[in-house]
């Protein structure tokens, strides 16, 4: 038989002295949704708002409703289609507005989440600037052999010399 594992058991927990004993913080706010216009409401959030700001506008004759009927009320069906004397108005009408600041900020948080630049390391996840640059003995610029070229040489090393029917179709 095998020697017997001599196990040991656990130590117990460590806790906090008597007087030690502090209030925990308080837990982060998400980050998603810590005040960002942009992030996405659930439905429930959404219906709740809508129902809010109908609720709220019921007596004023000049509200319009965020919520799109389902069949088009005969008043408003002109009002909602373009006039087709220009083309602006066609275009503005199914485009939303064009706001350059927040075009703007787009760009910027596409640039800062686009990794690889070779004079800055942003992550501890990238690797070293020192690691970017190819060593001077590797082969740069050279495509190498095609492909296609490779298997051919080799199907022709491995064909033993025999002729088949195969070898007078022109795409092979």
């Amino acid at each position: 038989k095998k020697d017997r594992i001599d196990y040991k058991p656990r130590p117990d927990l460590v806790r906090p002295a008597q007087g030690e004993k502090g209030a925990l913080p308080a837990p982060q706010e998400s980050v998603a949704s810590a005040g960002d216009p942009s992030w996405p409401e659930s439905p429930e959030q959404r219906r709740k708002r809508l129902r809010d700001e109908i609720t709220a506008n019921r007596d004023n004759p000049n509200f319009v409703s965020p919520v799109e009927q389902d069949v088009a009320v005969a008043n408003n069906l002109r009002a909602s289609l373009p006039s087709g004397n220009s083309r602006r108005e066609d275009y503005e009408s199914r485009t939303p507005t064009f706001d350059p600041a927040r075009v703007a900020e787009l760009k910027k948080q596409r640039e800062a989440q686009t990794q690889g630049s070779s004079t800055t390391r942003r992550y501890l996840s990238e690797p070293p600037l020192a690691y970017r640059q190819p060593a001077s003995t590797a082969a740069v610029g050279e495509m190498g052999q095609d492909e296609s070229q490779k298997e051919r040489e080799r199907k022709k090393a491995a064909g033993g010399g025999g002729k088949s029917w195969r070898d007078l179709l022109p795409w092979n």
